[in-house]
């Protein structure tokens, strides 16, 4: 099945906010436990149409689509920050993150950027290393009163 990409809509936010959650609750589980996947994307937050607004505000957000299907996207700023990236479980490994990243980052160099950067996630880490990304530091960071392990990692454009 072929992966499209287009920009997301106003009418895309229930599909991101449920890549979101099925993703974080989905596909994580090796990496974190359940306390520390309800920190990361609380039940409450799954349909809070305001908070995801405000979360999204600022941002360019790619949907990666397998057929009619939203499948992942990837929000990100022009001046190289990659903020959020999520595939939904039913499409993971099937190369919607790697096309979504890939199609961010040409935006990026367009706009003039010249160095990406990202906080990863351990089960993003991967992707972002295949792709060229290199850690610069690890820390704990504290959300909701659960520790995650971020990797602050970039990549020269």
């Amino acid at each position: 099945m072929s992966i499209t990409l287009r920009d997301a809509t106003p009418d895309d936010l229930d599909a991101v906010m449920g890549i979101y959650h099925e993703a974080v609750h989905g596909l994580t589980g090796e990496h974190y436990d359940d306390r520390q996947r309800e920190a990361w994307a609380p039940e409450h937050l799954r349909s809070d149409h305001e908070h995801w607004r405000k979360r999204l505000g600022g941002l360019e957000i790619l949907l990666g689509l397998r057929g009619e299907e939203p499948a992942g996207f990837c929000a990100f700023t022009r001046d190289g920050h990659v903020d959020l990236l999520f595939t939904h479980p039913e499409h993971a490994r099937c190369g919607v993150g790697r096309k979504l990243l890939e199609a961010a980052e040409e935006r990026m160099r367009q706009a003039g950027a010249l160095v990406a950067r990202t906080g990863a996630s351990r089960i993003s880490r991967p992707l972002f290393e295949k792709l060229g990304y290199v850690a610069v530091d690890e820390a704990v960071i504290e959300v909701r009163g659960a520790q995650l392990t971020h990797t602050n990692m970039r990549k020269f454009l």
